[in-house]
C-alpha cells in the first residue's frame, strides 16, 4: 500500500487505486527488481526490491540469508499433521491432517447460526 493511499483514506478521500499487500518471495523477481542475488545476500536483495517497486509499507525484511530446504513441487512431513511445502524464496507450513473425516463429520458438532 502506497503512502498517498493512506493519506486519503485518513482524510477521508477515496483514490481509484486500492489498498494492496505485497509479498516478495519468488527470487527471480527479488532478483529482477533488486539486481541483488536473494540466496547470497537477502536482507539487501528484498531491500531494494521493495525500493526498486515502490514499496513503502514492508511487513518482512529477512535478517538471515534464506537457506533453500525444498525444490520445487517438493514437500515435507514435519509430524503431528503438518507439512511444509515449497514455496519459492521462504517454504509453507500448512495442517495436513484435520480430526474429522468430511465436512459432514464437521457439521455434526457445530451449530452454523
Amino acid at each position: 500500500m502506497k503512502n498517498d493511499v493512506i493519506s486519503a483514506f485518513s482524510n477521508n478521500r477515496i483514490l481509484n487505486k486500492r489498498p494492496s499487500k505485497e509479498t516478495l518471495n519468488h527470487a527471480g523477481l527479488v532478483y529482477l527488481a533488486s539486481g541483488i542475488n536473494p540466496y547470497i545476500d537477502t536482507k539487501k536483495a528484498y531491500l531494494e526490491a521493495y525500493k526498486s517497486l515502490g514499496i513503502d509499507i514492508i511487513n518482512r525484511v529477512p535478517e538471515q540469508n534464506v537457506v533453500k530446504t525444498l525444490k520445487e513441487g517438493e514437500s515435507m512431513d514435519l509430524g503431528n499433521g503438518y507439512k511444509k511445502a515449497y514455496l519459492g524464496l521462504f517454504d509453507t507450513y500448512f495442517k495436513s491432517k484435520y480430526p474429522y473425516e468430511d465436512v459432514d463429520d464437521f457439521l455434526k458438532i457445530v451449530t452454523i447460526t
